[in-house]
């Protein structure tokens, strides 16, 4: 995390990547002890050692693939930098904001959004979704990502929820904020694409 100058913009990108690479290493290592230790008819352990290098191979993909990866968070909108191009949310159309940490099989994390638009919408006013996989690993990394965050949606008004996606995928909380019209999420949304900082993505860079 990173602020630029004195403008209120804090950039979010990779952090913790030496861990990262730890992590992968000793998944590589837990692979090879279990491929070497495992009988010729040790199906479980030649399993588990193939995952465990899925595994590392996730978290290097994301060292590599995702390191130049950036989210701003700029005073009008979030914007979401990487290989294949830009794109824009206005902070006017978040409804609700979360972190989602690095998980399999994405071993990236990054901030959730949950936003104006159509019903079917991804991320929408129903579903809300991750909108970058930055690689982001280790404790004080992700609480340094997940506190900039969580500055920025306060300065903004809007409410941070702590795993909302989970919260949502276990049944434990409706998509949408309780008090929240249905209608107001779609018809402001339509009001909105004749504003210039409207959500917009660039081609590939």
């Amino acid at each position: 995390m990173q602020q630029v100058g004195e403008s209120p913009v804090v950039v979010l990108g990779a952090g913790g990547t030496r861990w990262g690479a730890a992590v992968a290493a000793g998944f590589v290592a837990l692979a090879a002890l279990g491929w070497w230790l495992s009988p010729g008819d040790g199906f479980s352990l030649l399993y588990v050692s193939g995952q465990l290098v899925l595994a590392a191979g996730c978290v290097l993909w994301a060292l590599l693939r995702h390191r130049l990866d950036t989210v701003r968070l700029e005073d009008g909108a979030i914007v979401v930098l990487t290989r294949r191009g830009r794109t824009t949310y206005a902070w006017a159309d978040v409804l609700e904001v979360s972190w989602r940490a690095a998980s399999w099989p994405y071993a990236g994390g990054g901030p959730v959004l949950r936003i104006r638009g159509g019903p079917f919408d991804e991320p929408g006013p129903n579903a809300p979704a991750q909108i970058a996989h930055l690689p982001v690993f280790g404790r004080s990394a992700s609480q340094e990502a997940v506190g900039s965050l969580q500055q920025a949606a306060k300065a903004h008004g809007v409410p941070y929820t702590p795993k909302l996606m989970e919260l949502i995928g276990t049944g434990k909380r409706m998509p949408r904020l309780p008090g929240e019209a249905r209608d107001c999420a779609h018809d402001r949304s339509r009001d909105s694409t004749r504003d210039p900082g409207r959500r917009s993505t660039g081609g590939a860079s």
